[in-house]
């Protein structure tokens, strides 16, 4: 299995485009839940990170669509680490 941890996510209509499919731009809100679920899930959380002097940045972002996703379909938003450096990491 390439990603043990996801997190469910129900599509809100909120989300749609005019052609009623989830908007292009809205899958970067759902990698940004992806990264805060992960965290949490493995006792790393955003405020104690802060707390201690650390933060983290987007300074990029990809995302290769492979279908269309649409109201009230529930998704399973996948993430891990990628990478970790000496002063950044990546997050897929």
């Amino acid at each position: 299995m390439k990603y043990k941890f996801y997190h469910p996510l129900r599509v809100r209509y909120v989300e749609m485009d005019p052609q009623q499919h989830v908007l292009f731009s809205q899958y970067l809100n759902y990698f940004d839940l992806g990264l805060t679920e992960y965290t949490r899930a493995i006792g790393y959380f955003y405020p104690e990170m802060v707390a201690s002097g650390v933060d983290m940045f987007y300074v990029k972002a990809e995302c290769d669509y492979k279908g269309r996703a649409y109201f009230d379909d529930l998704l399973h938003v996948h993430t891990r680490i990628g990478h970790i450096g000496n002063t950044s990491f990546t997050f897929e």
